[in-house]
């Protein structure tokens, strides 16, 4: 896959999860600016970062396409090594369940707001 499309599929899903932190219901309790909370401010500047990070990174690699051009297969022959290849694999596998575990206790446990 060339970088520069990973590097947009990433920023898409770095916007997807600033929406998501964004959407999440207010807590008038720890409200600090526009009620949200110093935590919930640290990440929704974390995710612009990342968001303007990636953004740049993405409009670089598109402006020099001799630049996209090399880092495309410096990467691929970076993971052509097999070892290389099954640890990004575990990795990801890994990093997969880890989510899918802390969105199931996410989903399975009792709102604390709603008490």
């Amino acid at each position: 896959m060339p970088v520069a499309k990973f590097i947009r599929f990433l920023a898409i899903c770095c916007g997807i999860c600033l929406v998501i932190t964004v959407l999440i219901p207010r807590d008038p309790s720890n409200a600090f600016l526009l009620g949200f909370s110093p935590a919930r401010w640290m990440m929704i500047t974390g995710f612009v970062l990342v968001l303007g990070a990636l953004a740049a990174a993405h409009y670089a690699l598109r402006r020099r396409p001799a630049l996209e051009q090399g880092v495309n297969q410096r990467l691929e022959g970076w993971v052509a090594i097999p070892w290389r290849r099954e640890a990004i694999q575990l990795v990801a596998a890994l990093l997969l369940f880890a989510g899918l575990y802390f969105l199931a206790e996410l989903v399975t446990t009792t709102d604390q707001y709603q008490k």
